[in-house]
């Protein structure tokens, strides 16, 4: 269950970035005191490292437009990167992936043949995919990884699609909300180790709902909060030891909407969920 939500505000209304980030050099401080840190200098993996074209079609346009988009397999050197892809002016776009190897870097061929697969509907606009690394049987067959998105740009719908190794779909996208009618986004994706379950932390524009896949189909969702107003992504992470975060931001009141003042809140998950 989640702790009661706490919050970073700004008064000088940051943009979601700043805020986020203030948010977090706000989080590391009182962490510092600890003896631990968030923030850490991030260098290349060798002086040998070099750019990997990850896309093979480059038929249009392709965008990592989740901070959440690749993942690590359980057990593997095998990593997946998940984009979208979309034509200037299409009415369409379609949320991709691409497999990669962890040692060498070098692209690995998806179930289809090619280097990159198509998971979304290719008549709908997909976008914003979201992927974390799983460990499930789904009807009959060992999930490696989960990938997220959204479906529509005026009556959006979250999707949830888990993969094999080779990024193959298991069966057909699901939606981790069946209430008809209730348009949801802003998903992000993590796996439970102690749990054993996939959570996914999205928003109905309403409320922050946090559901959890043990296998094809999802739990009733948790509401951990009912903000005035949301209308962006949603962020969760889980420890080895079980515990977890999940942070979304937020107008919290009509006027903040009107000002454009947006708040950051997170709530403490224990290793229950």
């Amino acid at each position: 269950m989640p702790a009661e939500p706490w919050m970073y505000r700004s008064a000088t209304r940051p943009t979601l970035a700043g805020a986020a980030a203030a948010a977090l050099l706000s989080l590391n401080g009182a962490l510092l005191s600890g003896g631990c840190s968030l923030v850490n200098e991030v260098t290349a993996c060798n002086s040998s490292a070099h750019e990997v074209r990850v896309n093979q079609r480059g038929d249009q346009s392709e965008f990592i437009n989740h901070p959440k988009s690749v993942a690590q397999l359980i057990g593997s050197n095998r990593i997946v990167v998940a984009f979208s892809s979309q034509t200037a002016g299409s009415a369409t776009s379609e949320v991709r992936i691409a497999l990669l190897d962890a040692s060498s870097g070098e692209r690995a061929v998806t179930c289809n043949g090619d280097f990159d697969s198509t998971l979304s509907d290719p008549n709908v606009v997909a976008y914003a995919p979201s992927v974390a690394a799983v460990n499930l049987t789904i009807s009959g067959m060992a999930a490696h990884a989960a990938v997220s998105w959204i479906e529509n740009k005026s009556d959006p719908r979250v999707r949830v699609l888990f993969v094999d190794e080779r990024g193959c779909p298991l069966g057909k996208p699901t939606s981790p909300l069946t209430e008809p009618g209730t348009p949801t986004s802003g998903a992000t994706l993590a796996w439970s180790p102690v749990r054993k379950a996939l959570y996914v932390a999205f928003h109905d524009f309403k409320r922050i709902l946090l559901t959890q896949y043990v296998d094809q189909l999802p739990q009733p969702p948790l509401v951990v909060a009912s903000p005035y107003s949301v209308d962006q992504l949603t962020t969760i992470a889980f420890g080895a030891d079980g515990r977890g975060l999940i942070g979304w931001p937020e107008h919290p009141s009509g006027a903040a909407l009107l000002e454009g003042e947006v708040v950051i809140r997170a709530a403490l998950l224990n290793p229950d969920g």
